[in-house]
């Protein structure tokens, strides 16, 4: 069979993320069959036999649409190719006239209830991936296409916004890191107090506000924590100038940390070694430090929503907390600075649901 497989947006963060578990697996699920896939420059492309690597731009929207809806079946036509399966990795399906199309679907913005000002900077991009993006994807949708999410919610939220049928949708888990605890070195974190993290980006949906605004809560009606415990962001203090003032103007300043990025190296080690996760944030596809944090058997402070209920599950240690309730989130922090607690950690699935995808693609999954 010739496989056709979209994946040149995958360029940064989660996305690439699938597209390098894609690769991972593909090494062993070739069959002789022969795969083409569409990337950036910038993506990896290890040689495999049986695979062609076509490099291409879609950087911008109207490069997108294009390549979507008609460009990518003339590369095909010009290198004399009939694909038979199409697969796209990128959240809309690619036209070309395949037997079979398979859609990963990861976007989950249009399936949140929050609200987006075009006219402000920083909601625009969020903006539009949930009221614009959603159109190009309804329409790129071809008839019979099976559609791979990650989580009940995501499926649930597709076949209402885009009426799919739900034995079309599959909820395939990607697969997560397996962490060898012992091998993690400890952080030092060069004293004595406690210390909570929150890797996430500074996207205003991630609520770093919140976690702030608890702090300032904590030295208004409990002032002699502040010099107990500090939160610990992955974002630097240029990406959010006016949390920075806030912070400076409520005198909280050493509760609060902007670490910038760090390797995933050094943020294993920070879990092995801080008193829990805290994570406020109100849209996630998975939310994998969720997952990460439960591997060490940390306390996990986050808002109670659907995509925390279902990566948790059962995890003893999850503490769930409205998103927006500044008290319970203060309560919840000094609760940990009194009882530390570790719970039992929870272990990654050791078989993975990629050979699952492949199943789809060579028409074998029941």
């Amino acid at each position: 069979m010739n496989i056709l497989v979209s994946a040149a947006a995958l360029r940064s963060s989660g996305g690439l993320s699938i597209y390098k578990q894609f690769l991972f697996h593909l090494k062993n699920n070739i069959n002789g069959d022969n795969y083409y896939l569409f990337i950036d420059a910038c993506m990896p492309a290890p040689p495999m036999y049986g695979v062609e690597y076509i490099v291409i731009d879609i950087r911008s929207h109207i490069k997108r649409i294009r390549f979507d809806t008609s460009e990518c079946l003339s590369i095909l036509k010009e290198k004399g190719i009939n694909a038979d399966v199409a697969v796209s990795l990128q959240n809309t399906c690619v036209n070309v006239g395949a037997k079979r199309n398979i859609l990963y679907y990861h976007q989950p913005l249009p399936f949140y209830s929050n609200h987006w000002n075009p006219l402000k900077k920083d909601e625009r991009l969020l903006f539009y991936y949930k009221w614009i993006y959603p159109i190009f994807v309804k329409r790129s949708l071809v008839e019979n296409v099976q559609v791979v999410v990650q989580i009940p919610f995501i499926k649930r939220g597709f076949c209402k916004r885009f009426h799919i049928p739900e034995h079309s949708v599959h909820i395939l888990f990607p697969d997560v890191e397996k962490i060898d605890i012992e091998k993690i070195e400890l952080y030092n974190w060069k004293d004595n107090i406690v210390h909570f993290i929150y890797p996430a980006t500074a996207f205003s949906y991630k609520r770093h506000k919140i976690l702030i605004s608890a702090v300032s809560n904590i030295s208004n009606n409990n002032p002699e924590y502040l010099e107990k415990f500090k939160i610990h962001f992955t974002i630097s203090e240029n990406e959010v100038p006016q949390l920075k003032e806030y912070i400076k103007n409520k005198g909280i300043s050493s509760n609060i940390d902007f670490m910038g990025r760090v390797s995933h190296e050094v943020l294993l080690s920070m879990y092995k070694s801080c008193s829990a996760l805290l994570f406020p944030s109100v849209v996630e596809t998975l939310g994998l430090p969720l997952l990460e944090a439960a591997a060490f058997g940390l306390p996990i402070v986050v808002s109670d929503l659907d995509y925390s209920r279902e990566v948790l599950g059962e995890y003893a240690g999850g503490r769930f907390v409205a998103s927006d309730n500044l008290e319970s989130w203060s309560e919840e922090i000094l609760k940990i600075i009194d009882s530390p607690t570790k719970y039992k950690p929870i272990r990654c699935n050791e078989e993975s649901s990629w050979k699952e995808f492949f199943k789809l693609i060579n028409g074998t999954y029941n």
